[in-house]
């Protein structure tokens, strides 16, 4: 965490940082330059380049053989090479040609990990924007963002990787016996394939969404911009992402063997093994896209009490730690009880991410209730699960018409942070306790300040269900059977428009 302190310091007066300080970190592993060392690298950058590109070409290698040649953990250094030699990637397939260090970063991953699990490898291998680039999973978009989002076509997301993986670098074409022999399927009399095309198209969906990070400091590059990062694992864009179930090689779905989100605890921010995440001066989320506005001074921040036990334990007397996790459940206090979850929480000057344990939402459920966005033109209306925490409160009561027309969100009363996401019965309590109830609101009105990005997604009292849909070729879509207007209305060839 770095503060101004630190940066006058070093006499990084330039730009000054909030108050709370900016986190900084380097790459994994990184270590300070020793100059009594009698090898010295350039690297690519933006100013002025002094060494030649054969030269810069080459670097990556002299590092290698050197470390093959000469390290004291020659065992290590055998393991990672052979690993390499399995799981490849290929320099002409990367836009990366004279660069050094984004290539021994992807060496470094079995380096690390010689004498770990493959499939820790597998992970790191997968995230990596190398890889990514190589494969061509990087930016692939699911379906829905492509029709929705861009030009309305029928697309697939791209299957080289979802192919490779499985090929290449894990289970191979053909099911073995533990001989290593072939299982021949006896209904063919040939050898078992391990998957099928239609497994490579479902896998593929699961690749959507990865990118590369935003560029930062310290590292070798030689472009500006935001895409440039090919040194840190990549991030997930959750707008790229398939949302629909993939089938798994065993006839069941992956993310069968996690606990349903359903099942996670009340309140699980504040039970053993909640994890926080240090953002330093930012409020803003790293793990979901919250709109910029949640910066300003006018929105809503979840500030702890200095009495809370989860404040105590973030704040350590002042020594913040990059991660959080509690080690056993503890009591809420005051604000705290009143949430059914977290996003950012402020301890003092600086900003904690809650990250919630990964867990599978159901496609399909029972009891389903009405969401919409913030007004009727937005046509936002979806069906959602009441018992998870999906949306927020908007109060009115239906035989009052004002009220129907601008459903109140009010501050402090209602709402507690922006952003914030409720259980269907916590935002309907919240309203019955403010002398209202829920409906099926026209317009949403924040009290004290009227802001748009302060409204999002609210609870409705409007039953719901979810439905499907199969064309001729057998294709599904799920479909909500939710009203998109206070006004329903039937449409030209007698449809109801919530369907």
């Amino acid at each position: 965490l770095k503060t101004n302190s630190i940066a006058d310091h070093f006499g990084a007066t330039a730009v000054q940082n909030e108050a709370a300080g900016t986190i900084v970190c380097g790459s994994h592993g990184e270590v300070a330059n020793d100059r009594s060392l009698r090898e010295q690298f350039d690297f690519r950058s933006n100013e002025e380049q002094v060494t030649s590109s054969a030269v810069m070409d080459n670097q990556r290698h002299v590092v290698w053989y050197e470390l093959g040649l000469w390290a004291q953990d020659q065992l290590r250094q055998r393991m990672a090479f052979a690993l390499s030699e399995l799981i490849t990637i290929v320099p002409e397939n990367i836009d990366a040609e004279t660069y050094t260090e984004v290539y021994t970063k992807y060496y470094d991953i079995f380096v690390n990990n010689a004498f770990g699990n493959y499939a820790d490898i597998m992970k790191l291998v997968s995230y990596s924007p190398l890889m990514a680039e190589h494969l061509t999973y990087l930016k692939s978009k699911s379906h829905p963002y492509i029709f929705r989002k861009e030009d309305k076509r029928v697309s697939s997301p791209d299957e080289n990787y979802a192919r490779e993986i499985m090929q290449l670098f894990t289970i191979g074409l053909f099911v073995l016996n533990e001989d290593g022999t072939q299982v021949i399927d006896s209904s063919t009399g040939k050898p078992k394939e391990t998957y099928t095309n239609e497994d490579i198209e479902s896998f593929a969906r699961a690749w959507t969404g990865f990118d590369r990070q935003a560029v930062r400091g310290n590292y070798e590059e030689r472009r500006g911009g935001s895409t440039d990062n090919k040194i840190d694992p990549m991030q997930v864009i959750a707008a790229y992402r398939d949302p629909f179930p993939k089938a798994d090689l065993a006839g069941g779905f992956l993310g069968d063997r996690y606990l349903r989100c359903v099942d996670l605890p009340s309140q699980s921010f504040l039970k053993k093994g909640a994890v926080y995440t240090l953002r330093g001066a930012s409020p803003l989320s790293e793990y979901r896209t919250d709109p910029s506005y949640f910066e300003l001074d006018n929105a809503e921040k979840f500030v702890l009490d200095s009495n809370s036990t989860l404040y105590q334990l973030l704040h350590n007397v002042g020594q913040y730690q990059l991660n959080v996790e509690l080690d056993e459940d503890i009591v809420c206090f005051e604000t705290e009880c009143n949430v059914d979850t977290v996003r950012m929480v402020k301890v003092d000057d600086v900003y904690y991410e809650f990250k919630e344990i990964p867990c599978v939402q159901m496609a399909f459920y029972d009891n389903g209730k009405q969401i919409r966005a913030k007004e009727n033109k937005d046509l936002g209306s979806m069906c959602a699960n009441p018992n998870l925490a999906h949306a927020s409160e908007a109060c009115c009561r239906e035989e009052r018409y004002q009220e129907v027309r601008q459903a109140k969100k009010e501050t402090g009363v209602t709402y507690f942070y922006e952003g914030e996401r409720t259980k269907y019965n916590t935002a309907r309590d919240r309203c019955v306790n403010a002398g209202k109830d829920l409906c099926m609101f026209e317009y949403t009105n924040v009290s004290p300040v009227n802001d748009w990005w302060k409204k999002g997604f609210s609870w409705t009292n409007k039953d719901c269900e979810i439905m499907v849909k199969v064309n001729s070729e057998g294709y599904i879509a799920v479909v909500h059977d939710a009203d998109n207007s206070y006004r329903n209305q039937i449409n030209q060839y007698g449809i109801p428009a919530e369907v």
